[in-house]
């Protein structure tokens, strides 16, 4: 029997090997990539002045947007680069990882990728069908996965997003099923997908600022060698950006990270390390280019009844105005969101990854058409036209009102230059109005329609970046405080209008470095408890979106924690002495 408490007793182990800088070096990267690693906090400029001075005003400019983007869109932290000729030409940090102590984001942030984590995953389950250890065709039940549909579900089918009703028919994007892919090549192999993921990917690209979510409540695994690389992860864990969102107000505030990995999602990466995977992945270390090739190739579509196929094997594929463009976007509510966007045929790629889901929630990328989003489109503007086109796009003041707007845009005659202030506008009005900022999102909307006539389909989209906030504001506690909270506490009453299996009967309470852990005796997955007072801790999960537990003492000593599910639930679990 798995005991899913031991792994708590690992937590010095795990501590001591973040002090110490790592629990083990992983083994050495199988290829020197050219990779421009800096000393301080960004990539050093010269190595893009060194191409050409209008090259470096164009990074200038692109910079300057993403800030202007990342103010509007209240995003805390953001970290951005872009690979060029497999190259990390340009890097920089935006803003901060950590608010209330000041933490200013890097290219070297670590930061939760959420579904970006599916590009990577397809990568490894592509080395697999290449060295003819999978076959995509092969059903998944073979593998014990069993899912309702009306037909036989394939791999292919999970990674296109087609496994729901009729297998292959309709795309319809599903982290979850993505999710399963796990079983699939764990069948296969004999090995854990994250072993496997570590093996063949991580260690061999050098890629030490990357972990996927921590176990928290592991089966008891005596292996020294798999512990020493869950210190290694730990240290990414602790260096990661802080988690946030905005309330219903519009305001930042804290937020919460999941704490799931699988294929679809859970790896934590930053921009540079990234940039090694995709230089990798260019250079053809990861897999042949056929294999990449097929990997790519756009083979569903993403929306309504249209024909263009923008989906292939873990990767969005479109065409904007001619221009090839391989994707895909992460978001994870309520604090995560990544964009990693290629141009194979420019070899360029942008990367960028923030600390709350508004990278992405303001813009419909989920129906395959990455320029909508204004992080895209700055990239697009300032370093791909220029590239394909030989000179700069025009440049837009947002300070003209509608009227001068509309006339400055219908006066620009270049139809591709058109095309890319035509999304620029839209993205600019989606993202104005994801933070309440409606007026001037109604301007440009009367501009667009006036300029390029009225906006229809995906130009009218709108989603907002507000949700209801938890509880309180994290708080620092002391390791004394932390570890007076270990234990396992014991459901004294269970309501009788709950069932069997709908609560848990125990909880345990542990540490896993200086993250306080529960885990339960229904659950394999462990809740990551925020302290928000020396007696209060907030958890990501339950019906409402949050839950608190308060903690009841008896003297100085901890009696119980009363855990609230809702508002008017709450059940108390004692400590077992």
């Amino acid at each position: 029997m798995r005991n899913k408490f031991a792994a708590l007793s690992l937590a010095a182990l795990l501590l001591a090997g973040c002090q110490e800088g790592k629990g083990e070096p992983r083994p050495e990267a199988t290829a020197e990539i050219p990779i421009a690693t800096p000393e301080t906090t960004t990539v050093d400029k010269p190595a893009v002045a060194e191409e050409t001075g209008d090259e470096l005003t164009r990074f200038d400019k692109l910079e300057a947007e993403l800030e202007q983007i990342r103010e509007i869109l209240k995003i805390p932290g953001m970290s951005a680069g872009v690979v060029k000729n497999q190259e990390l030409v340009w890097a920089e940090g935006f803003g901060f990882a950590d608010l209330a102590n000041e933490v200013p984001a890097t290219a070297d942030t670590p930061y939760h990728l959420a579904s970006v984590t599916k590009p990577i995953a397809a990568a490894l389950i592509m080395q697999l069908v290449e060295e003819g250890d999978l076959d995509l065709e092969r059903p998944v039940s073979d593998f014990g996965v069993e899912l309702e549909s009306e037909g036989v579900i394939n791999s292919w089918h999970l990674l296109t997003h087609t496994s729901a009703g009729v297998p292959g028919s309709v795309h319809n994007y599903d982290g979850s099923r993505y999710g399963y892919l796990e079983e699939v090549v764990e069948g296969v192999t004999g090995s854990s997908f994250r072993d496997l993921l570590d093996e063949r990917i991580l260690s061999p690209l050098g890629m030490e600022d990357t972990a996927p979510n921590l176990i928290l409540c592991p089966m008891g695994d005596d292996d020294e060698a798999s512990n020493r690389r869950e210190a290694d992860y730990l240290c990414v864990h602790e260096a990661m950006a802080k988690p946030y969102q905005l309330d219903l107000a519009y305001n930042v505030v804290d937020g919460e990270y999941q704490t799931i990995f699988s294929p679809a999602a859970g790896l934590i990466s930053t921009v540079n390390d990234l940039a090694r995977f995709d230089i990798a992945l260019d250079q053809n270390e990861l897999m042949k280019q056929e294999t990449k090739e097929a990997m790519f190739e756009p083979l569903v579509s993403t929306y309504g009844d249209s024909d263009e196929l923008k989906y292939g094997l873990g990767w969005y594929n479109q065409l904007f105005d001619g221009t090839n463009l391989v994707w895909h976007s992460g978001r994870w509510p309520p604090s995560i969101s990544a964009l990693y966007l290629k141009v194979p045929e420019e070899d360029l790629t942008f990367i960028v990854l923030a600390n709350t889901p508004n990278l992405t929630t303001p813009f419909p990328l989920g129906y395959g058409d990455v320029m909508y989003s204004a992080l895209a489109v700055a990239f697009y503007k300032h370093i791909v036209f220029p590239q394909l086109y030989g000179s700069d796009a025009p440049e837009i003041d947002w300070e003209m009102d509608q009227e001068e707007l509309a006339v400055f845009l219908d006066k620009i005659e270049d139809g591709h230059a058109r095309s890319l202030l035509q999304r620029e506008l839209l993205a600019r009005r989606m993202a104005l109005m994801s933070t309440g900022r409606f007026a001037e999102g109604y301007d440009m909307l009367m501009a667009n329609n006036r300029a390029f006539g009225p906006a229809e389909g995906l130009g009218l989209y709108d989603d907002t970046a507000a949700m209801p906030a938890p509880e309180g504001t994290r708080v620092e506690l002391s390791t004394a405080e932390l570890e007076r909270l270990v234990g396992k506490y014991i459901l004294s009453e269970k309501p009788s209008f709950l069932g069997p299996g709908e609560v848990p009967e125990e909880i345990s309470i542990g540490l896993v470095g200086e993250i306080l852990v529960a885990c339960s005796d229904l659950e394999d997955e462990g809740l990551v408890l925020t302290p928000i007072a020396p007696d209060r801790l907030r958890v990501l999960g339950g019906p409402e979106g949050y839950m608190t537990f308060d903690v009841i003492f008896d003297g100085q000593d901890i009696a119980a924690i009363n855990a609230n599910l809702t508002d008017a639930i709450a059940l108390t679990y004692v400590l077992e002495k």
